[in-house]
């Protein structure tokens, strides 16, 4: 009897082991966490096709790569949320260098660009910040070249690296005198030059001469348009903006205005 129940007891233990075990084998496994790790991502340089360019960027760590490339904007500090083009990832591959192409990109506009990448773990690095500018088939991206309007919205303005040219001009508040005035009354033209004679001084200033109109006494007409020399000319760091500084020719004291590039 005692026999029999040692044996029921093991064979009971035994079953006992075998439910265990097929439960161990039946439970969903928990995905591995990848661990997180570092990139370093360097813009190094540009190279130019056209409105095509090549930028080459390096990328060197630990952390492993879903996606990489480049990004790109007319604003600083581009992100993904822009232009990008993406990289090919090579198998187990994490320290590279190669070029990744921007493009489509308008020719003769500023863009900043930097190179991304996001890891299998969902973090996204940016490198340093380069700026490039695609020189077009004419070769002819001065800073100058496009379309400017002053800050009271009275001129637009065709600018190359020659001169401004009067393009259109608006009513103004008062357009019975101003640049509207003179024209309906042939003291300009459209097409005429407006600032010219510019001359490279640094980096971002011009000395130039620019026209300057005279109003009667009660600033209800035109009276003649004049140009005034040693003018300057300042264009911003971004190039979106330039400042005019003149002294006016009529001597009626120095005068400074703004013109801001259309996109």
């Amino acid at each position: 009897m005692k026999n029999l129940l040692k044996i029921k007891l093991l064979l009971f233990f035994l079953a006992l082991i075998f439910i265990i075990n097929s439960c161990k084998k039946n439970k969903t496994e928990s995905p591995v966490v990848e661990e997180g790790g570092a990139l370093t991502l360097t813009t190094v340089d540009t190279e130019y096709f056209g409105t095509n360019v090549s930028v080459k960027i390096q990328v060197a760590g630990t952390a492993k790569m879903r996606e990489w490339g480049i990004c790109w904007s007319i604003n600083q500090n581009p992100t993904t949320s822009n232009g990008k083009n993406t990289g090919t990832i090579l198998p187990g591959t994490t320290n590279m260098s190669t070029s990744v192409l921007a493009t489509p990109i308008e020719p003769c506009v500023k863009y900043y660009v930097r190179a991304y990448a996001i890891t299998t773990t969902g973090q996204t690095y940016y490198g340093n910040q380069l700026d490039f500018k695609a020189t077009g088939i004419l070769n002819d991206c001065h800073p100058f070249n496009g379309f400017w309007q002053n800050s009271a919205a009275t001129i637009v303005f065709k600018g190359n690296f020659e001169h401004f040219e009067f393009y259109s001009i608006t009513p103004t508040a008062k357009p019975e005198y101003g640049w509207r005035n003179a024209l309906d009354r042939n003291l300009i033209s459209i097409g005429s030059s407006y600032i010219y004679n510019l001359v490279k001084k640094t980096t971002n200033t011009w000395g130039c001469t620019v026209l300057w109109t005279k109003s009667n006494p009660g600033a209800t007409l035109t009276e003649e348009v004049k140009p005034a020399a040693n003018s300057t000319l300042t264009l911003s760091s971004d190039e979106k903006s330039v400042t005019i500084s003149s002294t006016s020719p009529f001597g009626t004291g120095p005068g400074t205005a703004v013109l801001y590039k259309k996109p």
